[in-house]
């Protein structure tokens, strides 16, 4: 489960031309994880044979993690009625995740989840991320295209993740459909 809240505005500048802001709260996951394991096993000597089986015992885990904030800017232009093309840039701190255990006053615990948020802070950087996009219409039909560029996550790593987006729906008056194609390069 998890929870977040989203905010928003947009000021439409004239007819054609639209700015916002935006801002995204970190998004606090709950988890649980249970887990056990059984082995299944067979000793054989020249003398005898021996099957046999272990089972664990069940282990349960409760953890919170916690997502970075988002800031996103976004431009508009509406096109009369033949569509629009827009453009959204984002700010994320990755390194501002965390994580928490629950319930838990081991030392032990305690130090592993503090040495694990020093490394999701010193491994992780803010990144910038851009996306375009447009819709054309003509009639009932839109067409539709997108492009992204998303900064890595990881501090050492420069190369940026690019995906590329296609799309065509039908708009009628009470039903719509819609296809896309996402292509993701990394």
């Amino acid at each position: 489960a998890g929870i977040n809240l989203k905010l928003g505005a947009i000021y439409r500048i004239n007819q054609m031309f639209r700015v916002g802001a935006a801002i995204h709260t970190p998004t606090s996951f709950a988890f649980e994880d249970s887990w056990n394991a059984r082995m299944l096993y067979e000793f054989t000597d020249p003398d005898f044979s021996s099957p046999g089986e272990q089972q664990s015992p069940d282990g349960f885990f409760e953890y919170k993690f916690k997502t970075p904030w988002r800031y996103i800017g976004s431009l508009g232009v509406i096109i009369k009625k033949y569509g629009f093309l827009s453009a959204d840039i984002e700010y994320v701190n990755y390194g501002g995740s965390e994580f928490k255990f629950n319930n838990t006053e081991n030392a032990e615990d305690l130090d592993f989840v503090r040495g694990l948020n020093n490394q999701l802070s010193d491994e992780l950087k803010g990144g910038v991320n851009l996306r375009l996009g447009g819709e054309f219409a003509y009639e009932i039909l839109r067409f539709r295209a997108g492009f992204s560029i998303t900064d890595n996550p990881y501090d050492n790593v420069s190369e940026k993740n690019n995906a590329l987006s296609l799309g065509i729906g039908v708009r009628g008056k009470t039903v719509f459909a819609d296809f896309a194609f996402k292509r993701i390069m990394n």
